[in-house]
């Protein structure tokens, strides 16, 4: 009995170090500058996997910035009006026992108009149905929430489906208890699929708090006919205010 009272102690202790060694606080800083090299003030929201976003304003005389987040985490960086050039995203923090100050320079780049700031599949061929994807979703919530400024065009992919003409039995609104047939040409049903894809990215926007304001949806094709058949999101207008 005390043998087992005392495995299940060690057992206990040994959750209760791995959730203390994950979630110990330490000092991340460094210089944000440009692509020219000119150190920078700046607004930043570091934001970690667990979706926490630190908010974080570098020095306009010299570029420091510092900030306390926590170790064990993956990081997300967003820079008003900018991307970011180094370091590589998501930044990996490694977890720590003890408090430690880790140096990280950011190097930035002005964002531009025809920038893409988003790719990725998110439609089977010949389906409206979004494929869910929590993280990627609220990382452009954020992303968009941060960047106001931004007015987006989402381009929907279309020549991922294949289309044939169809004929179809309708009733006759004419002739009660008769039948016609309707052609349905391609165009009709790329359409519709386009109209459908657009509806369920709508909802799929509103569902995750995405920012709709700023942003238009429009049909998009892939550079080749083997794909890939992504959505991309690029800048087409960054406002004045």
């Amino acid at each position: 009995m005390k043998k087992v009272l005392l495995s299940s102690l060690l057992v206990l202790l040994s959750i209760s170090f791995v959730f203390a060694f994950k979630g110990n606080v330490i000092l991340i800083k460094g210089k944000v500058t440009d692509d020219d090299g000119k150190q920078i003030g700046i607004n930043m929201q570091f934001k970690n996997s667990a979706g926490k976003i630190y908010p974080v304003k570098s020095n306009s005389i010299d570029g420091d910035y510092q900030q306390s987040i926590m170790s064990g985490e993956d990081y997300q960086i967003f820079v008003e009006g900018h991307k970011v050039i180094e370091p590589q995203l998501p930044l990996k923090i490694a977890a720590y026992d003890k408090y430690v100050e880790l140096y990280h320079n950011i190097k930035l780049s002005p964002i531009s108009i025809g920038e893409q700031i988003f790719k990725n599949k998110l439609f089977l061929p010949n389906d409206s149905n979004v494929v869910d994807n929590k993280d990627l979703f609220e990382d452009l919530r954020d992303y968009l929430k941060f960047h106001k400024k931004l007015q987006i065009e989402v381009a929907i992919p279309m020549d991922d489906s294949k289309f044939k003409v169809k004929k179809i039995k309708i009733k006759s609104e004419e002739k009660k208890g008769k039948t016609i047939t309707k052609t349905i040409s391609i165009e009709e049903q790329k359409k519709e699929l386009l109209d459908a894809r657009i509806s369920a990215l709508t909802n799929t926007f509103k569902k995750y708090s995405i920012r709709l304001s700023g942003v238009t949806f429009v049909a998009g094709n892939s550079k080749t006919k083997k794909g890939p058949y992504e959505v991309i999101m690029k800048v087409v207008k960054i406002a004045n205010v």
